[in-house]
């Protein structure tokens, strides 16, 4: 049986974008209602903007299944949140990204998110 393109995105996702040698790094989330995990996230600076309020904003690519290796966000709710590691954080304070409810992409793979 031959691959599909949705076989071959669904491959890139995790070989490549979520891989943590690659463009992922893993985060702890943290959900409104549930225990904290690590999952794998690609993740891009958006800037500081928030009404010039100056609140970091970054835009996290992750899988939508989360039984899924490395993890992912099955259902997301406004108040889940990040953390990065030390490493990662681009202040080193380690504090908590809140998910505001806006979703910039969606795919049956993945999602890609707002946090601040």
């Amino acid at each position: 049986m031959s691959r599909t393109f949705a076989d071959d995105l669904a491959a890139d996702l995790a070989n490549t974008f979520l891989n943590a040698n690659e463009f992922g790094e893993t985060v702890t989330f943290v959900p409104k209602h549930g225990p904290a995990r690590s999952i794998t996230v690609a993740v891009q600076y958006s800037g500081q903007s928030r009404e010039q309020a100056h609140v970091e904003i970054l835009e996290v690519l992750v899988a939508r299944d989360e039984a899924a290796t490395p993890g992912g966000i099955a259902r997301p709710l406004v108040g889940d949140q990040i953390r990065r590691s030390a490493t990662n954080d681009h202040d080193a304070s380690r504090r908590p990204y809140t998910f505001s409810g806006e979703i910039i992409e969606d795919t049956p793979q993945a999602w890609m998110f707002r946090f601040g």
